[in-house]
C-alpha cells in the first residue's frame, strides 16, 4: 500500500448531508414518478417513514426534477414547528 493510498480516507457511500444526488439512491425510481405525478397534478402529498429513511432527499430530488421541468417549486421545512404560534413567531 502506498503511502499516498494510506493517507486518503475511504469516501462513506452514506451521506447525511449535502446536496441531493440521484446515484444515492436504490430502487426509488417509482417512488419518486410517483410523487412527481402528484404534485403536477397539485395533489397534496404526505410522506412518512423513519427517520433516516431519505424523505428529504426524495422530496429535493423530485423538487428539482419539476424545476428542470419549468415548474416553480419551495420546500418547506416544518419539521420543528409544533404549533400555529410558533409558526406565526418564527
Amino acid at each position: 500500500m502506498s503511502v499516498a493510498t494510506r493517507s486518503r480516507a475511504a469516501e462513506s457511500p452514506f451521506r447525511s448531508k449535502g446536496d441531493v444526488d440521484a446515484a444515492y439512491f436504490c430502487d426509488r425510481e417509482a417512488v419518486q414518478q410517483e410523487l412527481a405525478g402528484a404534485l403536477r397534478s397539485m395533489k397534496s402529498v404526505a410522506i412518512s417513514a423513519s427517520r433516516g429513511y431519505g424523505k428529504t432527499w426524495l422530496m429535493r430530488l423530485t423538487l428539482r426534477q419539476l424545476e428542470r421541468q419549468g415548474f416553480l417549486t419551495a420546500y418547506l421545512d416544518l419539521g420543528y414547528v409544533h404549533s400555529p404560534l410558533q409558526w406565526i413567531e418564527s
